[in-house]
């Protein structure tokens, strides 16, 4: 692996911690065991031959950020139902962090698969 694509790997797997202690800290469960089923997925699948598997998991994370997925409308709030900014910055943030290392990472592995 190259030191570009150990890069764009580190930053898909930290972006995806974050994203899931922010969800968890605002009690948003089904989207934080969304991430960190992907998070642990995507570490199972670490290693030759698992080229696929990770695919599979990038683009399920994929799957959650773009288009209609109801986790692109989600805003968070307290408890009496007001925004919380800061919050909500942080979470337009990773969410845009984690679609750019998805993406590259996806390039990089569906690379891989044809480079076989």
């Amino acid at each position: 692996m190259s030191e570009l694509e150990d890069f764009h790997e580190r930053r898909l797997i930290g972006t995806l911690k974050a994203l899931v202690e922010l969800l968890r800290q605002h009690r948003v469960e089904k989207w934080a065991n969304w991430f960190e089923g992907d998070l642990a997925d995507y570490l199972a699948a670490q290693g030759a031959g698992q080229i696929a598997r990770q695919r599979a998991v990038v683009e399920h994370v994929l799957t959650a950020l773009g288009g209609m997925s109801t986790f692109g409308q989600l805003r968070l709030t307290d408890e009496a139902g007001e925004p919380l900014a800061e919050a909500n910055q942080r979470l337009q943030s990773l969410s845009i962090h984690l679609w750019a290392a998805a993406r590259s990472v996806q390039g990089m592995l569906v690379s891989a698969e044809a480079g076989r």
